[in-house]
């Protein structure tokens, strides 16, 4: 989501990307018994669907992840960010450098990504 995110913010496309990710929701994958019997807990689908019914709603989300367990959601996406940026690490001046030189070659037509196929 970090790599598409910024290039939206700058289009006219009308689109939000969020995602979800439930813990173990009864969906029919893997047996209740067997995730009870392995120590994971259980939600039922509607757990998972008021997720996605969270961030469809706050239209002034984007780019988030919520993780879902038992009624309980947690953005995930922007407090791995924090961790990471108190660590001093910062991939972000790369991907800007990436999508410059992707306009770069976009404009002239001539290949200016090392390593593209292109």
């Amino acid at each position: 989501m970090r790599g598409i995110v910024p290039l939206l913010k700058d289009s006219d496309v009308p689109l939000r990307i969020n995602a979800i990710a439930p813990g173990w929701t009864l969906t029919g994958m893997v047996p209740k018994e067997a995730i009870e019997a392995a120590g994971g807990r259980t939600q039922t689908p509607d757990v998972a669907a008021r997720s996605v019914a969270v961030l469809m709603a706050d239209t002034a989300r984007q780019g988030e992840l919520i993780y879902s367990e038992q009624g309980k959601f947690i953005e995930l996406e922007s407090a791995l960010l924090k961790v990471i940026a108190d660590l001093g690490i910062d991939d972000d001046p790369v991907l800007q450098r990436i999508y410059a030189m992707a306009a770069s070659q976009q404009k002239s037509g001539v290949g200016t990504i090392p390593g593209s196929s292109s």
